[in-house]
C-alpha cells in the first residue's frame, strides 16, 4: 500500500519537486491522468491504480480545508435536489469518468466528497459548486410548470449530470408523475418502472402527504389508489377536481378489483382512466402516454382560445369589419346555443339550407338536432365532444333543407367563453360538401356492382344487390327491373326494391305486362336511353294501374337495358321529391345500366346454349332409340327373309 514516505520517495525519483503543496498537486493529476488516459497491463498498472485510490484518503488527510469546504457550500436543500435528481434518474446515467478515477455520485454517496475527487484545484471546485447551485435554482423552479419549459429541464439535467461526472442517455423527458399508494412494495415497483421509462415520479403515502407535496411541485398527471389510509382515492379525486389550480390534471386511479361499478365511480369522481390491480407496467405507461396527450391537446386549446380572446380584444375597433365578413362569406357562418337555437347566422348559411332568408333561419329553426341534422344523435356526438375539446374542424354531417332534400355538410366550429371562462355560444362555418361524398359513394357504388356482377351466377340473384346498392346511393325510395319477354315483345316486372325507411308495403303481385309506349317502362323502352321526369303523374302514357301504384311518387329515372342493338330490359327507380340526377350521376348509371344489360344478355346467351345443348342431347338420344329399333326391325325381317327360303327349299 502506498504511504506518505513512498509517495515522497517515488516523486522525487522522476524529478517531481518534494514541496508539500506541490508535490500533493502533481501526483494527484499524474494519477488521475493516468487512470484516465492510460491502459496499463500489469503491475504497474495495478501499482498506479492502488496509489490512485490511496491518493484520495491522503487528499483527505492532507488537505481537509477542502472537503470541508465543499460540505459547507453545498447547502442542505441543494445536496437533497441533488441526491433526489440522481435517485429519478439513476438507470439512464453513464459515468465519462474512469473507473476508479473518482468518487462514483448516487443518491446516498456524500456529494462533497465526490465533487473533492473530480475537481483537484480549489478554485475549479467552488466554481463548480456555484454554478450547481444557480442550477439546481433554476431546475426546482421550472419544475413547477414541466409542460412549459421540458426542454429547458433536459438541459439543466444535462449540465448538472456532467459536474457530477455523468451523461444522460436513451431516454428523455417524459414529465412529472404524483403516486399516491400506500402499499410500499406496490410503490417501489411502480416508481421504479416509471422512473425507468424517463418519468420524474414523486411518491405520497396518503392524501394528506398530496396536498403538502403540492405546495412543493404540481404534477403532470396523478396516479393513486383507490385504497388510501386516510380516505378513498374517489374522494381525493374530487378534491383535486374542486382545486382550480390543479383541476385539469389527469387522474388514473389503481383499483383493487375488476369491478364495474367501481369503474363508474372513478369516471364520477373526475378521473380520466381506470386500471385494476395487479398493474401491468407496459399498460400503465401506455394509459398515461394516452391521457397526457389529451390533456396536452386541452391545454393547447386553452392557449390556442386565450389568444383568440386577446386578438378580439386588441381588435375590437375592427368589430364592425369581422361583421360585414360574417354577412357577405360566400361559405355558411353562424353562431349557435348549445341547447341547438341559432342565435347568428349569414346569408350563405340561409341559402345553403334553403331559407328565404337568415331571420327565417332562425325563426324557423328552434331544435338544429331535429330540424336541421338528419341524424339526431349526430347532432349529440357533436355537442359531447365539444364539450370536451371546445373546437372541432371538418365535423361531417347530413342535414336536411327546408323543403326536405338532404346535403352532406362539413362543420368547423369552435366554442366562445367570456373572460371569466363561462361559455357564450358555439361559432362556426358549414360547407356543402355534397358532391365530393356522392362521388365517394359513386365510386364505392360502381366498385360493388362491378364485384356483383363477376361473383353472381344467375340474373335472379344479382338483380336485388344492384337495385340495393344503386337506390341506397340515389337516397330513393323504389326500385324496379323489367326484363323483355321475347317472343311476345312485352316488358314485365320481376324484381323490385323498397327503402327499408320509406314506410311503404312491398306488394306481393307484379303489375301486367307492358309494351312499348305504355306506361313509364314502355315510355323508357321506346326513348332507348336514359330518361328523368320530374312529375311521374303527368306524363301522358302512364296507366290508371300505375296513377294508383305510383300514387306516392313524384320523380322517376329509367335506364334502357341495351345489349349491342337490343334492348333486353330497363332498371327503373322512384323518388317521392323532384330530384334530378347530374351528369356525373347519369353518366355512371348509364355505364353501369349497360354493364348490367351485357351481365344479362351473356346469361341469356349461356341459357339458351344450354337449352340448346339439352335438345342435341335429347335428340341425339332420340336417334339412338331409333336407330337401335330399325337395327331390331331389320334383323326381324332377315330372320323371316331366312325361314321362308328354308321351307321352300324344304318342300
Amino acid at each position: 500500500m502506498c504511504n506518505e514516505g513512498d509517495l515522497t520517495l517515488g516523486l522525487q525519483s522522476i524529478g517531481i519537486p518534494s514541496r508539500s503543496s506541490d508535490r500533493d498537486r502533481v501526483f494527484i493529476q499524474l494519477c488521475r491522468f493516468v487512470s484516465l488516459q492510460m491502459h496499463f497491463q500489469g503491475t504497474l498498472g495495478v501499482q498506479i491504480h492502488v496509489a490512485h485510490r490511496n491518493s484520495m484518503d491522503f487528499l483527505a488527510r492532507s488537505h481537509p480545508e477542502i472537503t470541508n469546504s465543499v460540505s459547507r457550500l453545498l447547502d442542505v436543500s441543494t445536496t437533497y435536489y441533488l441526491r433526489k435528481l440522481l435517485r429519478q434518474h439513476r438507470h439512464h446515467l453513464k459515468s465519462i469518468v474512469a473507473s476508479g478515477a473518482s468518487i462514483p455520485a448516487d443518491d446516498l454517496s456524500d456529494l462533497g466528497a465526490v465533487l473533492t475527487s473530480l475537481y483537484l484545484e480549489p478554485e475549479e471546485l467552488m466554481d463548480v459548486v456555484d454554478q450547481l447551485d444557480r442550477l439546481v435554482a433554476a431546475h426546482e423552479a421550472m419544475s413547477a410548470q414541466p409542460a412549459q419549459f421540458q426542454a429547458e429541464l433536459v438541459q439543466l439535467e444535462e449540465k448538472i449530470f456532467w459536474f457530477l461526472g455523468y451523461k444522460s442517455y436513451a431516454v428523455g423527458r417524459q414529465g412529472s408523475i404524483m403516486l399516491v399508494e400506500s402499499e410500499p412494495v406496490s410503490a417501489k415497483r411502480l416508481s421504479d418502472a416509471l422512473t425507468e421509462k424517463g418519468y420524474e415520479v414523486t411518491v405520497a403515502r396518503a392524501a394528506d402527504q398530496v396536498l403538502k407535496q403540492l405546495r412543493l411541485n404540481v404534477p403532470n398527471i396523478f396516479l393513486m389508489a383507490v385504497k388510501l389510509p386516510d380516505m378513498s382515492g374517489f374522494k381525493l379525486c374530487q378534491q383535486l377536481k374542486a382545486v382550480p389550480e390543479v383541476a385539469q390534471i389527469p387522474v388514473l386511479l389503481l383499483g383493487e378489483v375488476n369491478c364495474i361499478q367501481e369503474k363508474v365511480q372513478a369516471f364520477e369522481s373526475g378521473a380520466v382512466d381506470y386500471l385494476s390491480k395487479p398493474i401491468q407496467v407496459e399498460e400503465l405507461a401506455l394509459r398515461i402516454t394516452a391521457s397526457r396527450q389529451r390533456q396536452d391537446l386541452q391545454n393547447q386549446l386553452v392557449e390556442q382560445n386565450k389568444a383568440l380572446q386577446l386578438e378580439v380584444h386588441e381588435c375590437a375597433s375592427m368589430k364592425e369589419h369581422h361583421r360585414n365578413i360574417f354577412e357577405n362569406a360566400v361559405i355558411g357562418m353562424f353562431q349557435s346555443t348549445a341547447a341547438g337555437r341559432y342565435l347568428r347566422v349569414n346569408s350563405a348559411l340561409a341559402l345553403l339550407y334553403g331559407y328565404k332568408s337568415p331571420q327565417a333561419l332562425i325563426k324557423e329553426v328552434s331544435a338544429i338536432d331535429r330540424q336541421i341534422y338528419v341524424e339526431a344523435d349526430r347532432r349529440n356526438e357533436f355537442t359531447i365532444y365539444m364539450r370536451h375539446f371546445q373546437t372541432v374542424t371538418a365535423f361531417e354531417a347530413q342535414v336536411r333543407r327546408r323543403d326536405g332534400s338532404v346535403l352532406w355538410v362539413s362543420e368547423s366550429v369552435r366554442s366562445v367563453f367570456d373572460e371569466s371562462g363561462t361559455f357564450l355560444f358555439y361559432e362556426g362555418s358549414v360547407q356543402d360538401i355534397t358532391d365530393r361524398k356522392r362521388m365517394e359513394h359513386l365510386l364505392q357504388t360502381q366498385s360493388r356492382i362491378t364485384e356483383i356482377l363477376t361473383l353472381t351466377p344467375t340474373v335472379m340473384q344479382a338483380s336485388p344487390l344492384i337495385l340495393t346498392a344503386v337506390g341506397e346511393l340515389l337516397g330513393w325510395h323504389r326500385g324496379e327491373l323489367w326484363l323483355l319477354h321475347q317472343s311476345r315483345q312485352v316488358m314485365h316486372e320481376v324484381d323490385r326494391w323498397i327503402a327499408p325507411m320509406s314506410h311503404t308495403p312491398v306488394p306481393t303481385v307484379f303489375p301486367p305486362p307492358l309494351a312499348k309506349d305504355q306506361g313509364f317502362p314502355g315510355l323508357v323502352w321506346s326513348h332507348g336511353e336514359p330518361l328523368w321526369v320530374a312529375h311521374l303523374q303527368q306524363i301522358p302514357q302512364i296507366t290508371s294501374d300505375e296513377q294508383i301504384r305510383y300514387r306516392d311518387v313524384q320523380s322517376a329515372v329509367g335506364f334502357p337495358l341495351i345489349a349491342g342493338y337490343r334492348t333486353v330490359g330497363l332498371i327503373l327507380f322512384f323518388s317521392r321529391t323532384p330530384d334530378e340526377l347530374d351528369e356525373n350521376l347519369m353518366g355512371m348509371l348509364t355505364t353501369l345500366s349497360r354493364q348490367f344489360a351485357q351481365f344479362i344478355d351473356r346469361r341469356y346467351v349461356d341459357t339458351a346454349l344450354k337449352q340448346s345443348e339439352k335438345r342435341l342431347q335429347a335428340a341425339t338420344q332420340e336417334l339412338s332409340t331409333t336407330l337401335a329399333e330399325l337395327q331390331t326391325l331389320q334383323i326381324e325381317v332377315l330372320k323371316a327373309d331366312l325361314d321362308a327360303l328354308t321351307v321352300d327349299r324344304d318342300s
